[in-house]
């Protein structure tokens, strides 16, 4: 919505550039229509190389994020499927040790990356950032009874 936003803000200096060059002829003794005729094209002017700066380097971020999609969702999933891998060990080991405490912490660090991307490409504004890669990425579930302390 963000990018959207801008863009319009862009076809409205584009307007307003182009009712200063094509109005000139219907201009009528108003003070408004000096503004709007004269002074309305250096406004236009202004918010057209302002905004366009601007998409212009929205567009760099979208290129970035866009770009290693595919790639960064495939390294994604190999972490997710080795974190498993480790804490259904861990499980099956049945003792609580610095390495498990480490496994635990790598895992609540994969689900709160998770939890947090997947609400970043479904937000509102900067959605559009965001490649819809995170939804085939699932949380990992850290039982109760996944540890017994000794």
């Amino acid at each position: 919505m963000l990018f959207w936003l801008v863009v319009i803000i862009f076809l409205i200096g584009l307007y307003l550039i182009l009712f200063s060059i094509y109005g000139r002829e219907k201009r009528g003794g108003s003070k408004l229509s000096y503004w709007a005729y004269y002074k309305g094209g250096y406004a236009g002017i202004l918010t057209c190389i302002v905004s366009g700066i601007v998409i212009l380097i929205m567009c760099f971020i979208l290129i970035y994020q866009y770009t290693g999609a595919d790639a960064r969702m495939r390294r994604d999933r190999e972490t997710y499927l080795s974190l498993r891998y480790k804490i259904e060990m861990e499980y099956y080991n049945g003792e609580y040790t610095q390495q498990t405490k480490d496994i635990v912490d790598d895992v609540q660090e994969w689900n709160e990356y998770v939890a947090y991307h997947k609400g970043l490409q479904k937000d509102f504004w900067i959605g559009i950032f965001y490649p819809n890669v995170y939804d085939t990425l699932d949380r990992i579930p850290l039982r109760g009874d996944l540890f017994i302390w000794n």
